[in-house]
C-alpha cells in the first residue's frame, strides 16, 4: 500500500512539474509572475505617489481606488502652467507600480501584476509597446529600455530602433543603477561588495570604478544626475545605527573613478531621521528631506517634517519648509516640490523661489 501512495504521490509531482514547465517555457524568459493587493477601505483615496515629467510641466498623481476586492490606482495628470488636472486614458494599475515618464514627457509606463507592463499615450491612452516582463525606464536619450524579471533578478536592456535585448552583467542585477547623461554608461553601486561599477554601452565592457569599504556597514549611497557627462553626485544620509553620523556628498569621476570631496555635514542632529536629498539644476547646493523627533504627547512620539537647503561651498543651512507634510518628488527643472499631507490623501505643489504652498489635490 505504501508503495502504491509513494508512486501516486510521484505521479501528481511529475505533472504538476510538467504543467509548470509548460506553462513556464510558452511565456516569455524575461516574464515574471505576481499578485493583487488586498484593499483597504481606510486608504482609499490615498495617494501612493506622484511624478513630475521630464519636462517639468506635468505631475502625474496616481490615487488608490479601495472600493473592490483589491486595490487599483487611477492616474491623474496636472498641468503646471494652467492648473488643471485630469484623469488620464490610460487605464488603471495594481497598487504596486510605478508609472515611470519617457524621456520625451509623453508617455508612461503602466505594469500588470502579472509582471508585464505597457507603454502608453498619456493624451490619447493608445498603447505603445507591450512586453511580458517589468520595463524600468529609459536612457537619457531614450534609445534604450531597461527592464528587470523579479523573479530570476535579471536586468536586460532592449534596443528601441531594432528591438535586440542585451543581458547585463550579473554585477549589475543587484546594483542601484543610474544612467550617465550623455547614455554612454551605466552606472551600478553594489551594496554586498560597497563597489560603483561601470557598463559601457558601445562594447559591454564591466569596469569597477570605485570602492567604499572603508565605510563597513550601514551603507546607503543616493546617485544624483549631474548636467555634465564625465561624473555624477552620490550622497550618503547619516546612519541611524549611528555608525555614521555626517551626510557626505561626493563627485565620481565616471571616467577615472576618482571620488572627490564635496563635503560631510551634519545635517540630521539629535533625533532626526533622513529620507530623501535633492540636487538642484545649478550644483551649488542641495535640498534635505528630514523628519526631527520633537517630543511626545500622552505617550505618543511627535515629529516634525522639514525641508532644508544647504549652500555647497559655504555650508549655511536654511529651512525652507516646516509642516506636516512629507516630499514626494522634486522637479529640477521648476525648482519645485510635491507634497503629500499626513493622511496621505492631499497633494501640494512647494515653490521654492517663492516659498509658497499651493494644493493641488483635490482641487479645493
Amino acid at each position: 500500500m505504501r508503495k502504491v501512495f509513494l508512486a501516486v504521490g510521484l505521479i501528481c509531482a511529475f505533472s504538476a512539474f510538467a504543467i509548470i514547465f509548460k506553462q513556464t517555457k510558452d511565456l516569455d524568459p524575461r516574464s515574471m509572475l505576481g499578485g493583487g493587493q488586498k484593499a483597504n477601505p481606510q486608504l482609499h483615496g490615498a495617494i501612493p505617489d506622484a511624478k513630475f515629467s521630464p519636462d517639468g510641466e506635468k505631475l502625474l498623481i496616481r490615487v488608490r481606488d479601495d472600493s473592490g476586492q483589491e486595490v487599483q490606482v487611477d492616474s491623474l495628470i496636472y498641468t503646471l502652467s494652467n492648473g488643471a488636472i485630469r484623469k488620464a486614458p490610460v487605464g488603471r494599475s495594481p497598487i504596486f507600480t510605478s508609472s515611470p515618464w519617457s524621456p520625451d514627457s509623453r508617455h508612461i509606463i503602466i505594469s500588470g501584476r502579472n509582471g508585464a507592463s505597457k507603454v502608453v499615450d498619456i493624451e490619447t491612452g493608445s498603447v505603445i509597446e507591450e512586453h511580458t516582463t517589468r520595463l524600468k525606464g529609459w536612457s537619457p536619450d531614450g534609445k534604450y529600455q531597461m527592464f528587470r524579471n523579479y523573479m530570476t533578478r535579471d536586468r536586460y536592456l532592449r534596443n528601441v530602433a531594432d528591438g535586440d535585448w542585451t543581458v547585463l552583467p550579473k554585477k549589475l542585477w543587484d546594483g542601484l543603477l543610474y544612467w550617465s547623461r550623455d547614455a554612454e554608461f551605466v552606472l551600478s553601486f553594489d551594496r554586498e561588495t560597497k563597489s560603483f561599477f561601470r557598463y559601457r554601452m558601445r562594447d559591454g565592457e564591466v569596469f569597477k570604478l570605485a570602492s567604499l569599504k572603508s565605510y563597513r556597514k550601514h551603507l546607503y549611497v543616493q546617485l544624483f544626475p549631474s548636467r555634465h557627462s564625465d561624473h555624477v553626485y552620490f550622497i550618503m544620509p547619516p546612519s541611524n545605527t549611528g555608525f555614521q553620523q555626517k551626510t557626505i556628498l561626493r563627485r565620481l569621476d565616471i571616467h577615472s573613478g576618482e571620488i572627490e570631496t564635496v563635503f560631510d555635514s551634519d545635517l540630521n542632529p539629535g533625533e532626526s531621521v533622513p529620507r530623501k536629498v535633492y540636487l538642484p539644476r545649478d550644483e551649488k547646493h542641495i535640498y534635505f528631506d528630514r523628519i526631527d523627533r520633537v517630543g511626545d504627547i500622552g505617550g505618543k512620539e511627535q515629529w516634525r517634517r522639514s525641508l532644508t537647503t544647504l549652500d555647497i561651498a559655504t555650508r549655511e543651512t536654511e529651512f525652507l519648509y516646516e509642516g506636516s507634510h512629507m516630499t514626494e518628488d522634486y522637479s529640477a527643472v521648476k525648482d519645485i516640490f510635491a507634497l503629500r499631507s499626513g493622511d496621505l490623501k492631499s497633494l501640494y505643489l512647494f515653490d521654492v523661489a517663492t516659498r509658497s504652498i499651493e494644493q493641488i489635490y483635490p482641487p479645493e
